[in-house]
């Protein structure tokens, strides 16, 4: 007959469960370490995110400044009927003068290809 040692049973399963333990105890730390660590870049984060709002509020705020000195340079923000035809006589002109750039170098490459 095969001798059976309850003590040898009860002494394995002790130290498995002491196993598990120890690495449930490590990887509990190892997430609280983690969590610790992302409860730090998320405060980082709306630090950073405060410090955007603040600066995209001045940027507005410079915008709006300059607007308002800008319409105290002016009557009103419109242009004139006298200033829009100005400029769209100005880019009629380079329109032209592009046109007339484009024509020169087709015809230079129909005599050059000829």
């Amino acid at each position: 007959m095969t001798e059976f040692k309850l003590g040898s049973l009860v002494d394995t399963m002790m130290e498995h469960k002491d196993e598990v333990i120890k690495e449930q105890i490590s990887k509990i730390v190892d997430l609280e370490f983690e969590n610790y660590d992302l409860k730090n870049k998320k405060k980082n984060l709306e630090d950073d995110v405060k410090h955007i709002y603040k600066v995209c509020g001045a940027w507005i705020g410079l915008c709006y400044e300059w607007a308002r000195d800008a319409e105290k340079d002016r009557k009103h923000y419109y242009y004139t009927d006298e200033e829009i035809d100005a400029k769209k006589e100005k880019y009629m002109q380079r329109a032209d003068a592009l046109r007339d750039v484009r024509e020169m170098i087709e015809r230079t490459r129909e005599n050059r290809d000829f």
